[in-house]
């Protein structure tokens, strides 16, 4: 590939390629704008996951990944993006949490609708001002929606079913739990009783 030309990485906006049927990943090429204050993929069929990378445009402001493939989740990286103040990243396939960077950043435009993204709505955004900024994600929970569950620490134990005994939970026990370590239900049922926790 031949080396980019001189004035390419002082770009300031990449607003024209939007609704272009573009396909395939984000290209690394784009990172290299280190001048980029808009960037707008919007309407296309871009996939794969967001790069860590996106971190490194410090002056971007705007940035529209709506209506694409785009999956996994939402970097922790866009976080650090000091001047951003317009994030739409709706109608994709992002999950997992919303990563808690989000709350550094003062947005005038945030829209994360028609997701698959679950967990706590960022205190930040837990505002009527933003309750159209998270519809189509009915696993998120916290601000105006409904009340989270109870606060699991570990990320790292998923249990199924369970028989025997353990030291926390009798026998027969099931456990249903959200994305990003919250619980949902718990049922540990006994010959003495029943308990729920929702």
């Amino acid at each position: 590939m031949s080396p980019e030309p001189p004035f390419f990485q002082a770009f300031q906006e990449l607003n024209r390629a939007s609704d272009n049927k573009l396909s395939g990943f984000i290209p690394e090429t784009f990172f290299k704008l280190s001048h980029l204050e808009t960037l707008n993929l919007s309407e296309n069929d871009i996939y794969g996951k967001i790069p860590a990378q996106i971190g490194t445009l410090k002056q971007l402001n705007e940035l529209n990944l709506a209506n694409n493939k785009f999956t996994g989740e939402i970097p922790d990286e866009i976080g650090n993006l000091p001047v951003l103040n317009y994030l739409d990243l709706s109608c994709n396939s992002f999950s997992g949490n919303i990563p808690s960077g989000l709350d550094n950043l003062m947005m005038n435009k945030l829209n994360l609708s028609n997701n698959h993204i679950s967990g706590p709505i960022p205190s930040a955004y837990a505002k009527e001002v933003y309750r159209d900024s998270f519809l189509g994600n009915p696993d998120l929970c916290g601000g105006f929606t409904h009340r989270c569950p109870q606060n699991i620490q570990s990320k790292s134990v998923i249990i199924y079913g369970c028989s025997g005994s353990f030291s926390y939970f009798p026998a027969q026990c099931w456990l249903s739990v959200y994305p990003g370590s919250f619980l949902s239900t718990i049922t540990s049922r006994t010959q003495k009783n029943d308990l729920r926790v929702r």
